[in-house]
């Protein structure tokens, strides 16, 4: 059985972990900066990674998980436009995060193997909330399409609602 442990101080890493005997045993590693959530797409053998940085820095990682099951290989990564990137989730060949700083939901188009191809759209959050001290700039906190694949739906804390993409494609659009 595969583990994928994602930190923000180590880095990725993916491990063998023997249930029997409830021992990990590393395989491989990449050294990326605070790969905080992830989600793997087991078709294509890619973890899709968001490096929590807090400023523009902060990005989408793809990494394939080689054939033998024991080593991982970066793709290629592509910036969120949206600082603290804090949720990934995946559908089809899109891609979206959940900016938590940067008050934001990012949209990206993946590639049949995996890569990231683009960034399609960013939307951006706003405010309203009633707690003046913790609402009062955006934090998108969560992104996850509808299980048909029709809809983005992510948390707007600072303004305690839900958005509501549709998606359509060439990026999202609606409310």
């Amino acid at each position: 059985m595969l583990m994928i442990v994602g930190s923000y101080g180590d880095g990725l890493r993916m491990y063998a972990f023997d249930p029997e005997n409830v021992t990990f045993r590393l395989l491989d590693s990449l050294d990326l900066p605070s790969p905080s959530y992830l989600t793997i797409d087991a078709t294509t053998r890619t973890i899709f990674a968001v490096n929590e940085l807090k400023d523009e820095t902060a990005a989408l990682v793809a990494v394939r998980i080689d054939s033998d099951w024991h080593t991982l290989r970066l793709l290629n990564a592509v910036r969120t436009g949206g600082a603290s990137p804090c949720h990934v989730d995946k559908h089809g060949d899109l891609v979206a995060t959940a900016n938590y700083r940067g008050g934001s939901l990012s949209l990206f188009r993946v590639g049949p193997t995996g890569e990231i191809l683009s960034l399609l759209s960013v939307v951006k959050g706003s405010t309203g909330g009633p707690d003046l001290s913790r609402q009062q700039v955006p934090h998108v906190h969560c992104a996850l399409f509808s299980p048909d694949g029709n809809y983005l739906f992510a948390t707007d804390f600072s303004a305690d609602r839900i958005i509501r993409l549709e998606t359509d494609r060439g990026g999202a659009g609606g409310t």
